[in-house]
């Protein structure tokens, strides 16, 4: 049997137990049915990818499941994230048929927003309850960055098929997902909906990470060249003598990321499971995903938002104090215990492994303030061929950006960082009025602003460390779109699931 085979059998049974093991823990948390949904409609992508062998055949039955499952969902958006995790993000290039090089390169996830997420943005246009698209302050950065980026775009290639061809993967990557999740999460009903799928996801990804952690074994790395996808991500990479697991997601610091984002939305999540041990075991599974990715920067992200939750809570000093103590007391812990020095290394700052990645992170920085200054406001698509950068050249001539903002303000300028940053800011000052008004009413409102800002904090801090690679830059807009839904009091009714939108057609199965 080949190896992508005997990688769908060890995925299809962690499917099954993420799958038995989500449905136990969030049966009282969502509607009838929904975890059974969910899942059906993973697997059936899931084994469409795998025995599809050929990445036209793989993205046809992609969306063929996405349409039929779509019509069972009163929440698509929690459809869409939870696929998303899902699918890795292999790509194909759309021909151009004779009149250019090439239309766009098609991936999974662009398939999912336009047979998920479009529908439900024309549905949300008309809808006179939500705010008009454009009218919020958020809208206005995010119109604007997508504006001038692409407009950039054009002028660094100069070509009119070029700037519209980013403008175009903006709108499917970014652009829609914020626009429908700044509008859908703004509904205590969908938003937990959307958020136990991201952690029911997370369970999956978290069982596949430890799997490969252990084994040694990429579950997702042979399938690419078995359906003919274009090369990219998905190679083994080790810290000290460990592999570190990718998952889906095709990169270490990925999952990471993702599972940073999982552990601290449990922190909401769990409110809604049993308490005692199904508590524990979710939070559990999530740290478990964290540390098989074996990712610094998420690790640094997770321990920023805990402290967020500390800080903003109903006794900051006391939370404060007991999580430092705890940081302090598993500090001396290491150190005392036998192998404890082994996990010391592998921490940022004070371990010896890798030690390298953080002095190569610091000249980058060094080089990219060179580049930056020749190009200030407007950037440069070619910044990697500067001579400036052959200090930090890898393998191939190759230049890792391991740094969002870099990318952001060396292709684009500071008007690009700019419009960029200004919106994270509105989602961080969002969320933090949200926690603000509702701290000291206990409710589960509050609970899921307080998680919000916690996670669109830790994932600012977090993407210093890693480019908008993979799943990360689609899942920064998703939060900023929280964010800014967390925002709108208007469309924020306890109790009240009157806004809710709800596709036309929907059938849902109980």
């Amino acid at each position: 049997m080949s190896e992508h085979l005997r990688a769908f059998l060890v995925v299809s049974a962690l499917m099954v137990i993420a799958y038995f093991i989500s449905k136990k823990l969030f049966v009282r948390a969502v509607e009838p049915g929904f975890i059974p949904r969910l899942y059906g409609a993973g697997f059936a992508a899931t084994t469409s990818m795998f025995l599809a062998h050929n990445m036209w055949l793989f993205l046809g039955g992609l969306t063929f499941v996405s349409v039929i499952a779509a019509r069972r969902f009163a929440h698509p958006l929690a459809l869409f994230v939870f696929l998303f995790l899902l699918m890795p993000g292999f790509t194909v290039l759309v021909p151009g048929f004779g009149l250019i090089n090439y239309l766009i390169d098609l991936n999974p996830w662009r398939v999912l927003t336009l047979t998920l997420l479009l529908p439900v943005a024309v549905g949300l246009l008309g809808n006179q309850r939500m705010p008009k698209a454009g009218s919020l302050w958020a809208d206005k950065c995010v119109i604007a960055f997508a504006l001038f980026t692409s407009y950039m775009a054009y002028q660094h290639y100069a070509t009119f098929t070029g700037g519209l061809r980013h403008l175009t993967i903006l709108m499917l990557d970014m652009i829609l997902i914020y626009f429908v999740a700044s509008r859908v999460m703004a509904q205590r009903i969908a938003a937990r909906h959307v958020m136990v799928a991201l952690v029911a996801a997370a369970i999956f990804l978290a069982l596949v990470g430890a799997f490969e952690f252990a084994k040694h074994w990429l579950l997702y790395s042979n399938v690419k060249r078995v359906l003919g996808a274009n090369p990219g991500l998905f190679g083994y990479l080790g810290r000290g003598d460990t592999l570190r697991a990718s998952a889906t997601t095709g990169q270490p610091i990925v999952l990471g990321f993702i599972m940073m984002v999982a552990l601290l939305a449990s922190l909401y999540v769990r409110q809604l499971v049993q308490p005692g041990v199904h508590r524990k075991a979710l939070l559990a599974l999530m740290a478990m995903g964290l540390v098989a990715a074996m990712s610094r920067g998420p690790w640094v992200g997770a321990v920023v938002g805990l402290f967020v939750v500390a800080i903003f809570s109903a006794n900051p000093v006391v939370n404060s104090i007991k999580l430092a103590l705890a940081a302090f007391a598993s500090a001396i812990a290491l150190v005392m215990l036998p192998g404890g020095e082994k996990i010391l290394n592998y921490l940022p700052w004070v371990g010896a492994v890798d030690a390298s990645n953080i002095t190569y992170r610091e000249d980058l920085f060094e080089q990219a303030k060179l580049v930056i200054s020749q190009h200030l406001w407007t950037g440069s698509i070619g910044y990697t061929e500067l001579p400036e950068f052959d200090v930090v050249r890898q393998g191939g001539g190759f230049v890792d950006i391991v740094n969002s903002y870099l990318g952001v303000v060396l292709t684009y300028g500071l008007t690009g960082l700019t419009l960029y940053v200004l919106l994270l800011l509105s989602a961080v000052f969002a969320l933090t009025a949200a926690v603000l008004r509702t701290r000291h009413v206990p409710s589960e409102q509050g609970q899921l602003f307080l998680m919000g800002l916690s996670v669109i904090v830790a994932a600012a801090v977090t993407i210093w460390t890693v480019s908008s690679i993979s799943h990360i830059g689609s899942l920064v807009f998703f939060l900023i779109g929280f964010g800014v839904a967390a925002g709108n009091q208007a469309m924020w009714k306890p109790n009240s699931t009157s806004h809710v939108y709800r596709p036309s057609g929907v059938r849902v199965a109980g």
